[in-house]
């Protein structure tokens, strides 16, 4: 929706003004037949989920086959069910002079975006049964990994945010459009531009701040060892061994205040 107002002052002097809004919605609709395809009670998948809440439509989790050519892959869009709307409000202001050879003008516009969505997250859960040597119950083939229920990792999020953002933006110029003579014209102006940062709502969106970084509240992770002649890992304080297939995994107790010697 537009709304412009033009007005000629004088013969030399011109002014439009303009007002518009744009907006945008989006939403999933489903049919309860084809939903109940995808729902773990619907078809028998018992397994539960850590965060149950954030999958309201019970949804299956999305299941990953990697390490072989074509692999056929459960995979659901992340946003579902989407949700989400876009509102744009313009305003804006043009005034034009002329006078002699010159015809002046000088405007400003600003925009402010007001924005909603879902976000994409794995609100369902992720299985990867792709096939990993390093685990004594891997079957050597991903399908044969889930039919056993042998996985190599699980994903999923802790919640599934409702985000709200906004931004600003504003703009002016001036310029000069100067008829030196009739064989030569000169087109000179500047334009400014001042794009505010993203601000959010609930305060949902991550960053990085460097100066929050403290080496004494790090993850301690199991290191990897030798042991008579078989690889293993080792917890980088208490010394226990455990198998090979945890490497990289996080060290026991690291939340409870245990951090590799030395830290």
């Amino acid at each position: 929706m537009v709304l412009r107002y033009q007005a000629i002052f004088t013969p030399m002097v011109g002014n439009e003004f303009t007002l518009g809004v744009n907006g945008r919605w989006e939403w999933h609709s489903i049919e309860d037949a084809d939903l109940a395809r995808i729902q773990r009670a619907k078809i028998g998948f018992t397994v539960g989920q850590i965060q149950p809440a954030i999958n309201p439509f019970d949804v299956m989790p999305n299941l990953t086959f990697g390490g072989i050519p074509r692999a056929v892959n459960l995979v659901f869009d992340s946003r579902f069910p989407l949700t989400g709307s876009r509102i744009l409000t313009m305003l804006s202001d043009n005034l034009t002079k002329t006078f002699g050879p010159h015809i002046v003008k000088a405007g400003f516009s600003a925009e402010r975006e007001f924005s909603t969505d879902g976000g994409a997250t794995g609100f369902n859960g992720n299985f990867n049964f792709s096939r990993n040597v390093n685990n004594p119950f891997n079957a050597g083939h991903p399908f044969a990994n889930g039919l056993l229920g042998v996985y190599l990792t699980y994903q999923e999020p802790t919640r599934k945010p409702f985000k709200t953002v906004w931004n600003s933006i504003l703009e002016w110029y001036v310029q000069d459009n100067w008829r030196v003579n009739r064989r030569l014209t000169l087109d000179g102006g500047a334009r400014f531009y001042r794009i505010g940062a993203r601000v959010q709502r609930g305060d949902m969106i991550s960053g990085s701040d460097p100066s929050r970084f403290s080496a004494t509240k790090m993850a301690a992770l199991v290191q990897s060892a030798n042991a008579a002649g078989r690889r293993v890992v080792v917890h980088p304080r208490t010394g226990e061994v455990y198998p090979a297939a945890t490497i990289g995994a996080l060290a026991p107790g690291w939340d409870r205040g245990i951090r590799p010697t030395g830290w």
